[in-house]
């Protein structure tokens, strides 16, 4: 597998072409330790820049993962 950095590339990669794009925005929505919250503030956030930046109609968020550690255990160092 060929690796290859594309700082300062970011603007060669658009969906259509390449399966994924950059952007940058920083997101109004911080908190993400409470999952109901997550639903409600940052899911619309998030169907908002979607629609915005790729012109989607239709947007489906269907599922998110929460994971929690602390300290050593986030990094598979733990005892």
């Amino acid at each position: 597998m060929q690796i290859e950095d594309v700082h300062g590339k970011e603007e060669l990669y658009k969906l259509d072409i390449a399966g994924f794009q950059y952007g940058r925005e920083a997101a109004k929505h911080t908190s993400f330790l409470n999952n109901d919250e997550v639903e409600r503030e940052y899911y619309p956030e998030s169907i908002n820049l979607i629609r915005r930046v790729m012109g989607a109609s239709s947007i489906i968020i269907f599922n998110h993962k929460q994971f929690q550690c602390s300290g050593q255990q986030c990094f598979g160092l733990q005892n």
